[in-house]
């Protein structure tokens, strides 16, 4: 989150009353210590433009890493390949975990949507 704030140029005071949050909320969940709540992560999502944050662009990962920032609990000073591999991977995982979860809303869907047509073909005869 720094790192797209810090990219848009904006103070963590500036964006903290455009999107109607208060400062040190911000600056909790720009160093990892708390995460927004649903509704603030959507406030934050519309205003970066993002559809959601598990599809962050590799510059931005990068830096994210050059930065310094709080990344899953450990503050890293400089980036390195390895650390850029871990967190193109925890993305990748997350990604992984909400198709996984997609694939299984979709297979229910298709089973309610089987039985519904069913019944309304009994009904029909």
């Amino acid at each position: 989150m720094r790192a797209y704030r810090k990219h848009y140029k904006y103070s963590v005071k500036r964006l903290s009353e455009i999107i109607s949050v208060n400062q040190y909320r911000l600056q909790k969940w720009e160093t990892g210590v708390s995460l927004p709540k649903y509704e603030d992560s959507e406030k934050l999502k519309e205003f970066f433009g993002l559809p959601s944050f598990d599809n962050i662009p590799e510059e931005f990962l990068q830096e994210i890493l050059r930065l310094g920032v709080n990344v899953r609990g450990v503050v890293h000073l400089q980036a390195n390949g390895n650390e850029i591999i871990e967190v193109k991977r925890s993305v990748i995982e997350a990604k992984d975990k909400k198709i996984k979860m997609l694939e299984k809303k979709l297979i229910m869907l298709q089973e309610k949507l089987e039985q519904y047509e069913k019944e309304t073909l009994q009904k029909k005869k």
